[in-house]
C-alpha cells in the first residue's frame, strides 16, 4: 500500500489482512500445483516399489503445499496400484533432519522401499535416511539431485516447481507492460510442476514407467486426471 507504483511478487505467498486490496493491483503471489507434482511422484514411486509399499515424510500439516504434496503423492500412488501400502506422517519442524531420518526410518522399517520426502531440512533427513538404508527416494521443489548430492546415490527424481521459469515470467510480463495482479497458479498445463530426471537411477524407471509418467502429465495438464 505505501508504495503503489512499485510491482511486487510473493513465491508461495498471499498478502495478508488489510493488504489484499492493493495486492490486486500492485502484487503477484506465485503459487504452484504441489497436488499435481505428489501425484507425479506417487506414479513414479509405485512403479518402482519391489516391495508394494512406500512412504513419504511432510513437513508442517499446517502449511497448505506440504499437504498437497502429500495428499497428491498418495493419490497418485494408489492409482496406479489399488493394493500398493502408503505410510505417511507429518512432522512439526523443517529444520530438523533427525526428525525427518527417525521418520522415514519407522516406514523403511515397515517394509517401505520409496521415499519422498517433502519437509525442507527435515525433508532431507528423510532423504538421507532412504539412502543410508539402500532404499530409493525422490525429492521436492527443486532438483535435490543438484542440491542435496549426498543424496544423489538414491534419489530417482524429485517433485519440482519452475519457480526460476515462473519469476521470469512474471518479471517478462511486467518488462512488456502486462503484469499479472492477484494470483498466479503455475501447474502442468503451463509447465510450472515436473519430475527432474533421473540422473544416476535412470535403471529403475522402466519404458513403460516413462510412458506411464508421460501420459499423467497430459491427463494432469488436459484436466482429465483429477489429483
Amino acid at each position: 500500500k505505501a508504495y503503489p507504483d512499485a510491482k511486487f511478487i510473493s513465491i508461495d505467498g498471499a498478502p495478508g489482512t488489510g493488504h489484499d486490496e492493493s495486492w490486486m493491483t500492485n502484487g503477484e503471489s506465485l503459487f504452484y500445483a504441489e497436488d499435481e507434482a505428489g501425484y507425479l511422484a506417487g506414479v513414479l514411486a509405485a512403479s518402482i516399489t519391489k516391495t508394494n509399499t512406500i512412504g513419504v515424510v511432510g513437513g508442517l500439516l499446517v502449511v497448505p503445499p506440504v499437504e498437497r504434496f502429500v495428499e497428491g503423492y498418495i493419490n497418485g500412488a494408489k492409482a496406479t496400484k489399488s493394493d500398493i501400502t502408503v505410510k505417511f506422517t507429518y512432522t512439526s519442524s523443517f529444520v530438523e533432519p533427525e526428525q525427518g531420518k527417525a521418520a522415514a526410518q519407522q516406514m523403511i522399517d515397515a517394509d517401505a522401499d520409496v521415499i519422498f520426502a517433502a519437509g525442507g531440512l527435515t525433508g532431507n533427513g528423510a532423504l538421507l535416511a532412504a539412502c543410508d538404508a539402500g532404499k530409493l527416494a525422490i525429492g521436492v521443489d527443486t532438483d535435490q539431485f543438484l542440491t542435496l548430492p549426498e543424496a544423489g546415490p538414491c534419489l530417482v527424481s524429485s517433485a519440482t516447481k519452475d519457480i526460476v521459469a515462473s519469476l521470469q515470467g512474471s518479471l517478462l510480463r511486467i518488462a512488456v507492460g502486462k503484469f499479472t495482479a492477484g494470483f498466479t497458479t503455475n501447474n502442468a498445463a503451463n509447465l510450472g510442476i515436473a519430475l527432474a530426471p533421473f540422473h544416476a537411477n535412470a535403471d529403475e524407471v522402466s519404458v513403460e514407467t516413462v510412458k506411464l509418467l508421460a501420459d499423467t502429465f497430459v491427463g494432469l495438464a488436459e484436466g482429465s486426471i483429477k489429483t
